[in-house]
């Protein structure tokens, strides 16, 4: 039989091809995986650094907003608003100092 026991041979070669190639695909997959981790942390990094910076433009642009109209005049009566004039004041202090601390958080 020996037919039988060329086909046999050429089975095993045939499987040893197989199992080689299924692990080169196995090591260009694990190759390729780094490259795409290492390519997403390179674009979310400027991404993440644009955030903070948008988020401290837009809390800026807030206190500013609410500045404005608390020290607007408009021509009324102003007796008497210092109080809320003080409150006002706080609560852009407050928050100032709230955006403050959350970044010394997140650095």
């Amino acid at each position: 039989m020996p037919g039988q026991n060329l086909s046999l041979a050429e089975l095993r070669a045939k499987k040893h091809e197989l199992v080689v190639e299924s692990e080169l695909n196995r090591v260009q997959i694990v190759r390729e995986w780094i490259t795409l981790k290492t390519s997403v942390r390179e674009t979310i990094n400027p991404v993440r650094a644009a955030k903070k910076i948008a988020q401290s433009a837009a809390a800026a642009t807030g206190m500013f907003v609410t500045a404005r109209r608390l020290f607007r005049r408009n021509g009324s009566s102003r007796r008497g608003a210092w109080l809320g004039n003080m409150i006002s004041g706080a609560k852009i202090g407050m928050s100032l100092v709230s955006m403050l601390r959350e970044r010394k958080r997140k650095a």
